[in-house]
């Protein structure tokens, strides 16, 4: 509720107004940076917890105030809660390559645990992805025509989970299996238009 309230008063702002004309509030891009860094530090200290289904929305209704955000929060926010999820993607996948590299079959219940780190991993990851996309989409071209060392790392932990969930049966499995059961649409939802389904 918040972030569609903010979004709405700040179209309403002085960063939105012409010129010389009053405006009827003061919330700015810094107010909505404010309620977006918020966000992410629950969000950053609720990964991998196996009991917050309210992950499963948070992108969604946090869409309203990405991309009229600040694009200081690259280092103090995005950049951190990538790389816990980047940890943690790192220590499944190698767990699930021992396993396999060790067990004959016989260790169904090690298998099963697997699993349901693949499926938190998954929702974590579709926690944060959509509002990194379109942070990323706000930010691309400054990034792009003067690169730094921070969206360079952004760029580059992303593509090592890509290439780790790439080379994962498991991890690719658990996926679909997030996307069937909550009714996905990745490309409405990463555009911000799965409302409806994602809000369930």
């Amino acid at each position: 509720m918040l972030c569609n309230y903010l979004s709405y008063w700040w179209e309403k702002g002085q960063e939105n107004s012409p010129p010389g004309t009053s405006c009827c509030t003061t919330v700015t891009s810094e107010h909505l940076s404010i309620i977006l860094g918020n966000i992410l530090k629950i969000l950053n200290n609720n990964l991998g917890i196996d009991d917050a289904p309210w992950m499963k929305r948070i992108a969604v209704y946090s869409q309203p105030i990405i991309s009229k955000a600040g694009a200081d929060l690259l280092r103090t926010h995005f950049l951190p809660t990538l790389d816990k999820l980047r940890k943690k993607t790192v220590k499944v996948v190698a767990e699930e390559e021992l396993l396999k590299a060790d067990s004959k079959g016989e260790n169904q219940e090690a298998e099963l645990l697997i699993l349901d780190e693949f499926a938190v991993l998954c929702r974590d990851l579709y926690a944060f992805y959509p509002m990194l996309i379109r942070y990323v989409d706000n930010n691309r071209c400054r990034w792009l025509k003067e690169p730094d060392a921070d969206s360079t790392e952004l760029f580059r932990m992303v593509a090592e989970i890509f290439i780790l969930w790439c080379k994962s049966h498991n991890f690719k499995r658990e996926e679909q299996n997030f996307v069937v059961q909550n009714e996905i649409n990745n490309l409405g939802f990463l555009t911000g238009e799965g409302k409806a389904k994602m809000s369930k």
